[in-house]
């Protein structure tokens, strides 16, 4: 048979010609060859053309219509051959192709230059945007912890502000106790001041009789009476006392004054401090103190003593005459305010 495109001679059933490729129509599938081979050369060489030289019973020659069709059969087949290695070849190249290219994907871009700058670009990217974020948290940590401190201090600063304020009212109260206790005492104190007491220097003085034996008891007294028994800084007090004593008709009054025998001293009870001293002589002429009877550890004005000085005696002991008679007890003693 023919190809009724390319005209060549193929073998019968095919349904694609092996020359051009060119599918065939059913039609030139049953053709008869001899005809192709009469549309291809347009004559009939046995019938039109015989040889001369060569008869188709005698032997002696090869016939070249079969000649012509071995040619190209031969020629076919081994386009075709042809067409099926190239085929093949087409087919491992694909595959190889695909291998490769599945064997790339397989392993990874990387594996080139190019690839391997894009990974290690997004590994940078990766870690970049990683420490951004650990910087980011460790900001925030760093701001909570800065606004936790500052709230911290802020609050000890307030505790602070109202620990001052309540130890201010504190000592503002205090101070107000205090001054109230002092308005009171003075009031209290100023009770027991009697009205015709000595008036001297801001102070006041007053001479009692009521305690007749025991001096603690004396200084008591003038505890309770808001006062303390009298203190003589000077001179000029000394004289105002010795003549305030003789004006309330008494001849002898005790003050604060006693001799502390643990430091062989003459002090002042109430624990004031004065150095003034105006001891006298006694009617025999001895310098007191003299201890006379070896009792005598208070100090008093004696109005034998003249202009003041100081006798010391034992409180509460009898006064007795020049010839031994005795004639009072020593019991009158001085009480001081310090207003």
């Amino acid at each position: 048979m023919h190809c009724n495109n390319c005209g060549q001679e193929i073998p019968d059933g095919l349904k694609n010609c092996p020359i051009c490729g060119m599918p065939l129509q059913e039609g030139n599938a049953g053709q008869n060859s001899d005809k192709g081979n009469e549309d291809l050369s347009g004559e009939n060489p046995s019938a039109d053309n015989p040889d001369p030289a060569v008869s188709p019973g005698s032997g002696g020659g090869e016939d070249p219509g079969k000649k012509k069709k071995l040619i190209i059969g031969t020629a076919a087949g081994c386009v075709a051959v042809l067409i099926l290695i190239f085929m093949l070849l087409s087919s491992g190249n694909d595959s190889s192709s695909q291998a490769d290219h599945g064997g790339s994907s397989g392993s990874g871009t990387g594996n080139t230059p190019a690839a391997e700058e894009t990974q290690q670009a997004e590994t940078a990217e990766e870690a970049k945007a990683a420490e951004e974020a650990k910087a980011a948290e460790e900001a925030k940590a760093a701001e909570e912890a800065k606004a936790a401190e500052e709230a911290k201090a802020a609050e000890e600063a307030k505790a602070a502000e109202e620990a001052k304020a309540a130890e201010e009212a504190k000592a503002a109260e205090e101070a107000k106790a205090a001054e109230e206790a002092k308005k009171a005492e003075e009031e209290s104190q100023q009770y027991y001041i009697p009205e015709n007491a000595k008036k001297y220097n801001g102070h006041h003085y007053y001479i009692y009789t009521d305690i007749k034996s025991d001096w603690d008891d004396v200084v008591d007294a003038c505890i309770e009476r808001g006062g303390y028994p009298a203190v003589i800084n000077d001179e000029n007090e000394n004289e105002e006392l010795y003549r305030y004593m003789i004006s309330m008709g008494h001849d002898q009054a005790f003050f604060g004054l006693v001799y502390d025998s643990g430091i062989d001293e003459w002090v002042y009870q109430s624990g004031d401090f004065s150095s003034f001293r105006d001891w006298g002589y006694n009617s025999k002429g001895e310098a007191e103190p003299n201890n006379s009877g070896g009792s005598e550890f208070n100090v008093e004005f004696d109005i034998n003593m003249f202009d003041g000085y100081w006798n010391d005696a034992q409180f509460g002991a009898k006064v007795y005459t020049p010839d031994g008679e005795a004639y009072k007890d020593r019991y009158a003693y001085i009480c001081e305010w310090d207003r």
